[in-house]
């Protein structure tokens, strides 16, 4: 995603780098003032905190991160659940990160943008399959990450709109919206 960005910054011209702005932005707004507030909030726990006998999957650690991908999962089975609670399971910030991204992603790029729901889906997806979360939690998560995401940009265009001239009137000049054709 780094690559990307960088990408999209230094290529991407106007649209590219409002891109990378918006997204860094929208991403920190919904992951530490929405989700991790609603973690707290709710204090809901895991699957496998919860009840015995929920399936477990972890990758093994590697360095780089990525690696865990090459060698085979560990599975096991949750038991009796612990007394103390470390972790939260709503929620999933995972889940609201990836579909504020394709939220922006689909609010610059349209079409091509929308694909990042895909993954957005199969991120969800895992983080039920690997036993970290409930599937009402991966699916309210995605309407909280995608509501929020939309709501900021509406809010980032509005500013981009009324206000980027006193501040950027060269830029605001050439690029009335953050939704340049």
């Amino acid at each position: 995603m780094l690559i990307a960005a960088a990408f999209a910054l230094v290529f991407g011209g106007f649209k590219g780098r409002a891109f990378v702005c918006c997204a860094v932005l929208i991403v920190l707004v919904v992951d530490d003032g929405v989700a991790n507030p609603l973690k707290h909030f709710t204090n809901r726990p895991r699957p496998y905190q919860a009840m015995a006998g929920v399936r477990i999957v972890q990758l093994q650690e590697t360095q780089p991160r990525f690696l865990a991908l090459i060698p085979p999962a560990v599975v096991s089975w949750s038991t009796l659940p612990p007394k103390t609670r470390d972790d939260r399971s709503f929620p999933s910030g995972h889940v609201t990160n990836n579909f504020a991204l394709a939220a922006v992603l689909a609010w610059f790029y349209r079409r091509r943008g929308w694909l990042y729901f895909i993954i957005a889906t199969l991120v969800a997806w895992s983080r039920v399959y690997k036993g970290d979360h409930y599937p009402s939690d991966v699916v309210s998560s995605a309407v909280i990450g995608a509501g929020v995401a939309v709501i900021l940009m509406m809010v980032l265009d509005f500013l981009w709109r009324n206000y980027g001239a006193r501040f950027l009137p060269t830029l605001h000049s050439a690029h009335p919206t953050l939704l340049c054709e």
